[in-house]
């Protein structure tokens, strides 16, 4: 396993840095290879502005998460868990059901109030 994550992380080079890279082969083994994919997978969902609150209603309304296939499978991060395919939906399933349950981001003036002079 060690050995197939560390050739995907060769290969496909475009979002892996060499100081991950050496995280993986400081961790010594294919778990924590697999862990550290698996948390660069998680912040790449975090990173992509095309998923929101409302992704899941359209994945759950189109029968399958496709339309969030299609925004990242040009990055890196997410190729590399090519081989496990079932783990990579769950992440992505869990990450929408936890912005569903967050609902929409509040709007930017009703975080602050205090700051609004008043006159």
């Amino acid at each position: 396993m060690y050995k197939i994550v560390t050739r995907q992380l060769l290969l496909e080079t475009r979002g892996i840095t060499h100081k991950t890279l050496r995280a993986v082969q400081a961790a010594g083994g294919a778990g924590a290879a697999h862990n550290l994919l698996k948390h660069d997978a998680r912040q790449l969902l975090l990173e992509t502005r095309g998923i929101t609150h409302k992704t899941l209603r359209a994945v759950q309304a189109a029968g399958g998460a496709g339309a969030a296939h299609n925004l990242l499978k040009h990055d890196a991060r997410y190729l590399a868990l090519v081989h496990v395919p079932e783990e990579r939906d769950a992440i992505i399933m869990s990450y929408l059901e936890e912005l569903d349950k967050k609902g929409p981001p509040p709007p930017p003036t009703a975080s602050e109030p205090s700051r609004r002079s008043k006159q």
